[in-house]
């Protein structure tokens, strides 16, 4: 017959010890709070087509590569075609088309809008547009 603690008694006390060994860490070294980064601008434009066929969906991806990447103060871009399978109650599928760029702050956006590259891009596809929808938000990482 055992004897001497369970192994279960064993085991909580093994936790116990790590517990109060993390705790009397904490107490002797504080650590400081993450200091959050400066927000940048979040620029997310939703684009419905009136031709919504998968060319003319991948056309505007394309140009949305060709002409809105790359400029000053951009920190993020991404351009793609909404995905089908997403099928949640709370999905939207209002669009066809979705943009994400993500400026440095809004000095920076407010060049972008009127750089002759984003104008290009404007009226080049515009005329396919049956709606576009555009959410601007200060965020943080």
């Amino acid at each position: 017959m055992r004897t001497g603690p369970s192994i279960e008694h064993s085991w909580q006390t093994s936790q116990d010890k790590h517990s109060l060994r993390q705790t009397e860490r904490l107490k002797r070294r504080p650590f400081p709070l993450k200091k959050r980064k400066q927000s940048m601008l979040a620029h997310i434009v939703y684009f419905t087509l009136k031709d919504n066929s998968a060319e003319a969906k991948q056309r505007l991806v394309d140009a949305c590569h060709r002409y809105l990447k790359d400029h000053p103060g951009v920190s993020f871009f991404a351009a793609g075609i909404m995905g089908e399978e997403f099928e949640r109650e709370v999905n939207d599928k209002d669009y066809d088309v979705s943009l994400h760029v993500y400026f440095e702050d809004k000095a920076a956006h407010d060049v972008y809008q009127t750089i002759d590259d984003h104008l290009t891009f404007i009226a080049e596809n515009k005329e396919n547009w049956e709606k576009v929808r555009v959410f601007d938000s200060y965020v943080t990482s």
